[in-house]
């Protein structure tokens, strides 16, 4: 009973990790498309 407890958390954790792993991705991702965008409108504008 316990052991499988242990996994269930052991599990969980790892998902954590993952999922906050995808949302740095991600972040990073919106962070590198958002800049982009920028240097397009400053090279139209200028």
């Amino acid at each position: 009973m316990m052991k499988t407890m242990e996994k269930r958390q052991e599990a969980r954790k790892n998902q954590e990790k993952t999922v906050k792993r995808m949302m740095a991705y991600q972040k990073k991702a919106e962070q590198m498309v958002s800049r982009k965008r920028m240097n397009h409108h400053m090279i139209r504008k200028g």
